[in-house]
């Protein structure tokens, strides 16, 4: 990176880590998992009271 003229964050940068979380998902080895707010939101989620609530429960559930 020194010779390219690219810098590392050091807040930002983890080498050598077993998992990494990026946008809502915990990356490990060989396996993608939401994040515990995630699911939590999900299983708070309120009763849908219309087809347009259901579609919108239903996308937030295939994303994650």
């Amino acid at each position: 990176m020194k010779h390219t003229g690219g810098i590392f964050s050091d807040s930002k940068t983890m080498m050598c880590s077993d998992h990494i979380t990026i946008v809502g998902f915990n990356y490990l080895y060989q396996e993608r998992k939401p994040t515990l707010d995630i699911i939590e939101k999900i299983l708070k989620w309120k009763a849908c009271k219309n087809i347009v609530n259901v579609r919108v429960f239903l996308e937030c559930c295939s994303n994650y």
